[in-house]
């Protein structure tokens, strides 16, 4: 399938969900590796990048969840 025939939404989803995927690794391996694993900031961008992957998520499975709960387009 070819990105110009995916939907918008669906393009920033995976964008999201990338960005927030590589935020996440990021942030976990900084927490175990660096020098002071009770740093607020980390954490900080540790639940940043989570709400990116978890927006990226509801976004590739939006039309999923529609039928699911009974909405048709």
């Amino acid at each position: 399938m070819l990105p110009r025939n995916l939907h918008r939404l669906t393009v920033i989803g995976l964008i999201f969900f990338i960005l927030g995927l590589i935020g996440v690794a990021y942030a976990l391996y900084t927490l175990y590796t660096g020098p002071r694993p009770a740093d607020p900031e980390l954490m900080r961008s540790l639940m940043i990048a989570a709400g990116m992957q978890l927006t990226g998520y509801v976004l590739l499975n939006r039309n999923r969840w529609r039928i699911m709960f009974g909405k048709r387009k």
